[in-house]
């Protein structure tokens, strides 16, 4: 059915998957304008190991970040000008994730890495397990 390399193969692509989904996500956490500029200070980041979700609320120039799970049920944007939304990734709800031409693609970024371990990781199977 499934050769050995298929199966090793698919082993630790699982695992590598395994180890990205269990780990606590982290998201940045503050309040107001001054509390939330990135230019200014430094934000403090929260092990959110009781969410999945980072969120991110503004009014105008209010911001808001945190942990979240509930409260990304109902999420809005009304023109740009008041906004709620959530996101699954590490410190995703930065200004990024309230203007997106401003800031890097996490997901690319993290799908190219497990993408090279990935190749990786099937070159040493096939070479030291596999003969």
């Amino acid at each position: 059915m499934f050769s050995r390399f298929q199966m090793i193969t698919m082993g630790f692509v699982f695992a590598v998957f395994m180890l990205e989904c269990t780990a606590a996500i982290r998201c940045y956490r503050c309040k107001g304008s001054d509390e939330c500029d990135f230019s200014k200070r430094e934000i403090f980041i929260d092990n959110c190991t009781w969410a999945t979700k980072c969120w991110g609320a503004r009014i105008g120039d209010n911001f808001i970040r945190s942990c979240a799970d509930d409260r990304c049920d109902i999420q809005i944007g009304l023109g740009g000008y008041i906004e709620s939304k959530c996101c699954y990734d590490d410190l995703c709800n930065d200004d990024a994730f309230f203007f997106p031409n401003t800031g890097s693609n996490k997901f690319a970024f993290k799908f190219e890495i497990f993408l090279i371990l990935a190749i990786i990781g099937l070159v040493l199977i096939k070479r030291y397990i596999i003969h």
